[in-house]
């Protein structure tokens, strides 16, 4: 059975693959900013005054959405669904340092607080947008 399945996946069309593939980020951002924003497809389909129905059909991953459609979505979620390499730079460019948290557990030797500890690193982002410790 296992045989079939990948063979069948070794047949796809790579431009059919693709589709599916960026299909399926969109929608994964989509969701994240449901997550961000406490919203569900029951508000996005409000927002557009939508039938759920249809918004489902738009987050199956299998629907052609259009630029438009797209940019509909991104106007009433007030968030990008999507965006270009340039315009992505622009924006994190101005974003040199973040911190990230580490939970350490407290057989590492590290300094603990109730068990666990919080560490803070300051990372650098470079122009490659790869991460890079300063």
């Amino acid at each position: 059975m296992r045989n079939i399945i990948n063979n069948a996946f070794k047949n796809i069309d790579p431009n059919n693959k693709k589709f599916v593939e960026k299909n399926t980020d969109i929608v994964e951002e989509i969701y994240k900013i449901f997550e961000e924003k406490d919203y569900s497809q029951q508000d996005l389909a409000e927002l557009l005054d939508k039938h759920p129905s249809e918004i489902s059909k738009y987050l199956s991953g299998l629907h052609n959405l259009t630029l438009r459609s797209i940019t509909k979505m991104e106007i009433a979620l007030g968030s990008d669904i999507i965006m270009t390499r340039s315009k992505a730079r622009e924006k994190y460019r101005k974003a040199r340092f973040f911190a990230l948290k580490k939970n350490a557990r407290k057989n590492e030797g590290d300094i603990t607080d109730g068990g666990r500890v919080k560490a803070e690193f300051r990372a650098h982002i470079g122009e490659d947008f790869s991460l890079k410790a300063s």
